[in-house]
């Protein structure tokens, strides 16, 4: 790619003596320019909004592995990068693989993928309808399963939806997280 920030990026992955933060912050920003993310969001917002975009134009399932990975992930996928980058260029295996995203198992290195789960419970639940009404009944695919209607729901939005998270919290168990 010839995007000067990503090499500016990249450049920080083959400095010697870097702290956590700072590979931290480099695996964010190269990971929201791949995505071509313009701004500096959090990779979780751009993973939130994508799945949103998906889903609203999804005739089917949107799957996760087209949406950008989590910022816990990509901590860690940055850590381990950095990690290997610095054996290659020492030849040497000085660096402590468990402070860069390995942990030991059974005398085995595993990566640490992430430490938070891919996305909160209620929007790995998200789905959408396609109502034209006000979403009153349990026609609407929402209201059915119990979820209120979301951004990207298709007309009952524009028109007043029945079925919005203020509705939904009164109406169903007051424990659920919107």
């Amino acid at each position: 790619m010839k995007l000067s920030e990503l090499r500016s990026v990249a450049n920080t992955f083959c400095s010697d003596c870097c702290q956590t933060s700072d590979i931290e912050a480099a695996g964010r920003k190269a990971m929201l320019l791949l995505y071509g993310c313009k701004t500096l969001e959090s990779n979780n917002s751009l993973r939130h909004r994508m799945l949103v975009e998906k889903v609203a134009a999804a005739n089917s399932f949107a799957t996760p592995e087209r949406l950008p990975p989590t910022d816990s992930s990509t901590k860690y996928h940055s850590f381990r990068t950095y990690f290997q980058i610095q054996i290659w260029k020492s030849r040497q295996e000085s660096i402590n693989a468990e402070a860069w995203g390995w942990f030991l198992k059974n005398n085995s290195y595993y990566p640490t993928v992430c430490d938070m789960p891919p996305a909160p419970d209620y929007l790995l639940n998200m789905i959408r309808c396609s109502c034209k009404t006000k979403c009153a009944t349990s026609r609407c695919g929402c209201k059915r399963n119990g979820l209120p209607c979301s951004a990207a729901c298709g007309e009952c939005q524009i028109s007043g939806c029945d079925n919005t998270p203020s509705t939904v919290n009164e109406c169903n168990d007051s424990d659920r997280e919107y």
